[in-house]
């Protein structure tokens, strides 16, 4: 079956055909409505404004609706990050070993984003919707924290190092799952490989630490 790729109407688009166009408001007169200057109107009009609840309950005010009707589609994609990051959260704490911890959060991205991945490109492709480029961006400095410290830990790495080694790490991930929702690949196979790549690209880096960047140590003077 053919699938097409639709995008979800914008902000922008709901905005100017269903209530601008229908009732004849311009920018400016919209701007004079809600109390707010011009150019505001237009970056929300061309999706270059993220609608705030602020914004929101001025904008039902001037329609005559509610404030989620215009939070709703941003709210959608939070949501949908908000589960993955808590599934992720979970078999994270279920494992036992370091490899498993890989395997597992690795898992449950890849799982979601072949169950879920088009209705969230879908709800991220909109400018004035798309908070984060990547479910992974989603409270990534919280995520790449609490895993810095386990592979610090496991690996023997200072935190300074495991820091940016965690997040770059999460590009493999994301990938992998652009990947799989754009191709007939098979999940296991993909997993496999992305799992293989993180240990592979951890182990590397703490074998290089501990042969180049700790420092020297000499024998004591006799």
């Amino acid at each position: 079956m053919l699938m097409t790729k639709r995008k979800p109407a914008s902000v922008g688009e709901i905005l100017a055909e269903e209530f601008m166009e229908p009732m004849g408001l311009t920018q400016v007169a919209l701007a004079e409505a809600m109390g707010v200057q011009r150019k505001h109107v237009n970056e929300l009009y061309n999706n270059r404004r993220k609608v705030t609840a602020a914004t929101a309950l001025i904008l039902a005010r001037v329609f005559g609706n509610s404030p989620d009707f215009w939070l709703n589609v941003q709210t959608l994609l939070r949501r949908e990050y908000r589960r993955l990051r808590r599934r992720q959260s979970e078999a994270a704490d279920s494992a036992v070993t370091f490899e498993q911890l890989v395997r597992r959060v690795t898992h449950v991205y890849l799982a979601y984003i072949r169950e879920r991945g088009l209705i969230i490109e879908r709800l991220a492709a909109e400018p004035s919707v798309a908070e984060y480029p990547d479910p992974t961006a989603y409270s990534r400095e919280t995520a790449v924290a609490y895993l810095a410290e386990i592979v610090a830990e496991n690996l023997e790495l200072d935190l300074e190092l495991a820091r940016p080694l965690v997040d770059i790490s999460f590009g493999l991930p994301a990938a992998a799952g652009n990947y799989l929702i754009h191709s007939a690949a098979d999940i296991e196979t993909v997993e496999d490989l992305t799992v293989a790549m993180i240990l592979g690209s951890l182990e590397a880096v703490a074998r290089k630490n501990r042969m180049s960047f700790k420092r020297l140590r000499r024998p004591a003077a006799k």
